[in-house]
């Protein structure tokens, strides 16, 4: 009987929450592996702002993060009129307890400078969204 009281409770949090803006996709929101030779045209240079993890879930013998990252633009071009470069990207770990041993690619999201080739995402129609087709680090200069 108190369960039922809580529903149009927690169906009221559901509708407070605010939605996650982002400008860019990965493909399947995941870390591209392996990456293509060829990119489009379009490049833009952005330094590291931010990496927030939205929501963590426990299913079984994994843990499945989701993270919003973010990027301020340095490099503007006229093609890409947005400040940022915000986009979710997933991720999913085994849990300690489990045993299970994944070799895993570096996560590419880090402090510093990368360079990220975007295709205008056409299925979108409004505004101005984009697909991460391709990143590159930007090498530090000495």
């Amino acid at each position: 009987m108190k369960s039922i009281a809580l529903l149009p409770l927690l169906s009221c949090l559901a509708f407070a929450a605010e939605p996650v803006k982002t400008t860019a996709g990965l493909p399947e929101d995941r870390i591209i592996f392996p990456q293509p030779d060829t990119a489009p045209e379009l490049k833009v240079t952005a330094t590291f702002k931010s990496d927030t993890v939205i929501s963590t879930v426990q299913q079984g013998n994994w843990i499945r993060t989701e993270h919003l990252i973010t990027y301020e633009i340095t490099k503007p071009v006229p093609e890409y009129p947005h400040k940022e470069l915000t986009f979710i990207c997933r991720d999913q770990n085994p849990t300690p307890e489990s045993g299970i041993m994944v070799k895993k690619v570096a996560w590419p999201f880090q402090k510093g400078e990368m360079t990220f080739s975007l295709a205008k995402d056409e299925s979108v129609r409004k505004g101005s969204y984009f697909k991460i087709v391709r990143y590159d680090a930007v090498e530090p200069r000495k």
